[in-house]
Protein backbone atom coordinates (compact mmCIF):
# COMPACT_ATOMS: atom_id res chain seq x y z
CA UNK A 1 0.00 0.00 0.00
CA UNK A 2 2.71 2.49 0.98
CA UNK A 3 5.61 1.53 -1.26
CA UNK A 4 3.88 0.14 -4.36
CA UNK A 5 0.71 2.28 -4.16
CA UNK A 6 -1.48 -0.77 -4.75
CA UNK A 7 -4.90 -1.24 -3.21
CA UNK A 8 -4.84 -4.03 -0.64
CA UNK A 9 -7.63 -6.55 -1.07
CA UNK A 10 -8.64 -6.04 2.57
CA UNK A 11 -9.35 -2.38 1.85
CA UNK A 12 -11.11 -3.15 -1.42
CA UNK A 13 -13.43 -5.40 0.58
CA UNK A 14 -14.08 -2.61 3.11
CA UNK A 15 -15.20 -0.22 0.38
CA UNK A 16 -17.17 -2.87 -1.52
CA UNK A 17 -19.17 -3.65 1.62
CA UNK A 18 -19.63 0.05 2.40
CA UNK A 19 -21.06 0.67 -1.07
CA UNK A 20 -24.08 -1.60 -0.54
CA UNK A 21 -26.71 -1.73 2.19
CA UNK A 22 -27.69 -5.27 1.16
CA UNK A 23 -24.80 -7.69 0.61
CA UNK A 24 -26.95 -10.24 -1.22
CA UNK A 25 -25.55 -9.26 -4.68
CA UNK A 26 -22.02 -9.85 -3.36
CA UNK A 27 -22.92 -13.27 -1.98
CA UNK A 28 -24.62 -14.18 -5.25
CA UNK A 29 -21.58 -13.13 -7.29
CA UNK A 30 -19.14 -15.02 -5.06
CA UNK A 31 -21.26 -18.17 -5.08
CA UNK A 32 -21.61 -18.04 -8.86
CA UNK A 33 -17.84 -17.75 -9.26
CA UNK A 34 -17.27 -20.66 -6.89
CA UNK A 35 -19.64 -22.83 -8.91
CA UNK A 36 -18.10 -21.72 -12.21
CA UNK A 37 -14.49 -22.21 -11.09
CA UNK A 38 -14.93 -25.29 -8.94
CA UNK A 39 -13.01 -27.66 -11.21
CA UNK A 40 -10.34 -25.12 -12.19
CA UNK A 41 -9.36 -24.45 -8.56
CA UNK A 42 -10.48 -27.78 -7.02
CA UNK A 43 -12.94 -25.97 -4.76
CA UNK A 44 -15.16 -27.40 -2.06
CA UNK A 45 -18.97 -27.47 -2.47
CA UNK A 46 -20.73 -24.24 -1.52
CA UNK A 47 -22.29 -25.87 1.53
CA UNK A 48 -18.77 -26.43 2.92
CA UNK A 49 -17.91 -22.72 2.69
CA UNK A 50 -21.29 -21.73 4.07
CA UNK A 51 -20.92 -24.00 7.09
CA UNK A 52 -17.40 -22.83 7.84
CA UNK A 53 -17.57 -19.11 7.11
CA UNK A 54 -21.18 -17.87 7.29
CA UNK A 55 -20.95 -17.39 11.04
CA UNK A 56 -21.81 -14.01 12.61
CA UNK A 57 -19.53 -12.33 15.13
CA UNK A 58 -20.13 -9.48 17.53
CA UNK A 59 -19.67 -6.88 14.78
CA UNK A 60 -21.00 -8.45 11.54
CA UNK A 61 -23.86 -10.59 10.26
CA UNK A 62 -23.28 -14.08 8.90
CA UNK A 63 -23.59 -12.83 5.32
CA UNK A 64 -21.05 -10.03 5.82
CA UNK A 65 -18.60 -12.41 7.48
CA UNK A 66 -19.11 -14.86 4.61
CA UNK A 67 -18.18 -12.19 2.06
CA UNK A 68 -15.14 -11.12 4.09
CA UNK A 69 -13.77 -14.60 4.73
CA UNK A 70 -14.35 -15.88 1.21
CA UNK A 71 -12.46 -12.91 -0.25
CA UNK A 72 -9.83 -12.73 2.50
CA UNK A 73 -8.67 -16.30 2.99
CA UNK A 74 -11.10 -19.11 2.09
CA UNK A 75 -10.67 -19.15 -1.69
CA UNK A 76 -7.33 -19.61 -3.51
CA UNK A 77 -5.49 -16.30 -3.78
CA UNK A 78 -5.74 -15.90 -7.59
CA UNK A 79 -9.50 -16.47 -7.54
CA UNK A 80 -10.30 -14.26 -4.59
CA UNK A 81 -8.11 -11.48 -6.00
CA UNK A 82 -9.97 -11.69 -9.30
CA UNK A 83 -13.41 -11.64 -7.68
CA UNK A 84 -12.42 -8.74 -5.40
CA UNK A 85 -11.11 -6.73 -8.36
CA UNK A 86 -14.34 -7.35 -10.29
CA UNK A 87 -16.54 -6.26 -7.40
CA UNK A 88 -14.37 -3.21 -6.66
CA UNK A 89 -14.57 -2.05 -10.27
CA UNK A 90 -18.33 -2.63 -10.35
CA UNK A 91 -19.29 -1.02 -7.03
CA UNK A 92 -16.48 1.38 -6.06
CA UNK A 93 -14.00 2.53 -8.70
CA UNK A 94 -12.49 1.37 -11.97
CA UNK A 95 -9.24 3.26 -11.21
CA UNK A 96 -7.54 1.39 -8.37
CA UNK A 97 -4.29 3.35 -8.58
CA UNK A 98 -6.00 6.73 -8.23
CA UNK A 99 -8.09 5.40 -5.34
CA UNK A 100 -4.94 4.10 -3.62
CA UNK A 101 -3.17 7.44 -4.03
CA UNK A 102 -6.03 9.18 -2.26
CA UNK A 103 -6.42 6.54 0.44
CA UNK A 104 -2.93 5.66 1.65
CA UNK A 105 -0.22 7.72 3.32
CA UNK A 106 2.86 8.24 1.18
CA UNK A 107 6.38 7.38 2.40
CA UNK A 108 7.04 11.12 2.77
CA UNK A 109 3.96 11.60 4.93
CA UNK A 110 4.85 8.65 7.15
CA UNK A 111 8.43 9.89 7.42
CA UNK A 112 7.16 13.29 8.56
CA UNK A 113 4.93 11.64 11.15
CA UNK A 114 7.83 9.57 12.49
CA UNK A 115 10.12 12.61 12.62
CA UNK A 116 7.52 14.43 14.71
CA UNK A 117 7.22 11.78 17.38
CA UNK A 118 4.57 9.39 16.08
CA UNK A 119 5.18 5.72 16.83
CA UNK A 120 4.66 3.63 13.70
CA UNK A 121 4.67 -0.16 13.96
CA UNK A 122 4.51 -3.08 11.57
CA UNK A 123 1.29 -4.63 10.31
CA UNK A 124 2.67 -7.02 7.73
CA UNK A 125 3.58 -6.01 4.19
CA UNK A 126 0.52 -7.23 2.27
CA UNK A 127 -1.97 -7.69 5.15
CA UNK A 128 -1.95 -11.47 4.86
CA UNK A 129 -3.39 -13.96 7.30
CA UNK A 130 0.06 -14.86 8.58
CA UNK A 131 -1.03 -18.22 9.97
CA UNK A 132 -2.04 -19.27 6.43
CA UNK A 133 1.49 -18.73 5.07
CA UNK A 134 4.48 -21.05 5.09
CA UNK A 135 7.34 -20.15 7.48
CA UNK A 136 9.35 -18.79 4.53
CA UNK A 137 6.42 -16.69 3.33
CA UNK A 138 5.85 -15.34 6.84
CA UNK A 139 9.50 -14.39 7.15
CA UNK A 140 9.42 -12.60 3.80
CA UNK A 141 6.26 -10.67 4.69
CA UNK A 142 7.58 -9.58 8.09
CA UNK A 143 10.99 -8.64 6.64
CA UNK A 144 9.33 -6.55 3.92
CA UNK A 145 7.26 -4.80 6.58
CA UNK A 146 10.41 -4.05 8.58
CA UNK A 147 12.14 -2.77 5.45
CA UNK A 148 9.27 -0.35 4.88
CA UNK A 149 9.58 0.91 8.46
CA UNK A 150 13.34 1.28 7.96
CA UNK A 151 12.81 3.32 4.78
CA UNK A 152 10.69 5.91 6.62
CA UNK A 153 12.95 6.05 9.68
CA UNK A 154 10.48 4.26 11.95
CA UNK A 155 12.26 0.96 12.63
CA UNK A 156 13.58 1.03 16.18
CA UNK A 157 15.73 -1.79 17.63
CA UNK A 158 12.61 -2.91 19.53
CA UNK A 159 9.78 -2.37 17.07
CA UNK A 160 6.04 -2.95 17.53
CA UNK A 161 3.78 -5.20 15.48
CA UNK A 162 0.04 -5.79 15.11
CA UNK A 163 -1.18 -9.04 13.52
CA UNK A 164 -3.33 -8.57 10.40
CA UNK A 165 -6.80 -9.99 11.17
CA UNK A 166 -5.35 -11.06 14.53
CA UNK A 167 -3.94 -14.15 12.77
CA UNK A 168 -0.63 -15.66 13.91
CA UNK A 169 0.90 -18.93 15.07
CA UNK A 170 4.00 -20.19 16.82
CA UNK A 171 6.07 -19.57 13.70
CA UNK A 172 5.01 -15.92 13.69
CA UNK A 173 5.98 -15.54 17.34
CA UNK A 174 9.38 -17.13 16.76
CA UNK A 175 10.09 -14.92 13.72
CA UNK A 176 9.16 -11.73 15.56
CA UNK A 177 11.23 -12.71 18.59
CA UNK A 178 14.26 -13.44 16.39
CA UNK A 179 13.93 -9.98 14.85
CA UNK A 180 13.76 -8.14 18.17
CA UNK A 181 10.08 -7.25 18.23
CA UNK A 182 9.30 -5.69 21.63
CA UNK A 183 5.53 -6.09 21.64
CA UNK A 184 2.81 -7.37 19.33
CA UNK A 185 -0.93 -6.89 19.51
CA UNK A 186 -3.65 -9.47 18.89
CA UNK A 187 -7.38 -8.90 18.35
CA UNK A 188 -8.20 -10.52 21.69
CA UNK A 189 -10.39 -8.15 23.69
CA UNK A 190 -8.87 -6.94 26.92
CA UNK A 191 -6.63 -4.49 28.75
CA UNK A 192 -2.97 -5.37 28.29
CA UNK A 193 -1.13 -5.96 31.55
CA UNK A 194 2.65 -5.76 31.38
CA UNK A 195 4.12 -8.70 33.26
CA UNK A 196 0.98 -10.82 32.94
CA UNK A 197 0.29 -10.95 29.21
CA UNK A 198 3.00 -12.32 26.88
CA UNK A 199 4.56 -9.31 25.17
CA UNK A 200 4.01 -10.77 21.71
CA UNK A 201 0.37 -11.66 22.44
CA UNK A 202 -1.05 -8.51 23.99
CA UNK A 203 -4.83 -8.06 24.03
CA UNK A 204 -6.34 -4.72 23.06
CA UNK A 205 -9.60 -2.82 22.89
CA UNK A 206 -11.18 -2.48 19.45
CA UNK A 207 -12.33 1.04 18.58
CA UNK A 208 -15.83 -0.42 18.23
CA UNK A 209 -15.70 -1.19 21.96
CA UNK A 210 -15.12 2.43 22.92
CA UNK A 211 -18.09 4.70 23.75
CA UNK A 212 -19.47 6.57 20.76
CA UNK A 213 -20.50 10.22 20.94
CA UNK A 214 -24.19 9.27 20.98
CA UNK A 215 -23.59 6.86 23.85
CA UNK A 216 -21.60 9.44 25.80
CA UNK A 217 -24.50 11.90 25.65
CA UNK A 218 -26.93 9.47 27.29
Amino acid sequence: AVMQRDMLDVNKIHFILASLEDVTPLVTHIDAQVQQCREEFNLQPLKHYRAQYAIPNRFDTAEVIYVKRMLQVALPQPLRARITAELFARHVSKDERDFAEQLYCSPAQLREMAENGMSIGGHGYAHNWLDSLTPAQQAEDIDQSMAMLQSIGALSPHFLFCYPYGAYNQTTLALLKERGCAAAFTTKLGIASIGQNPMLELPRIDTNDLPHAAQAQR
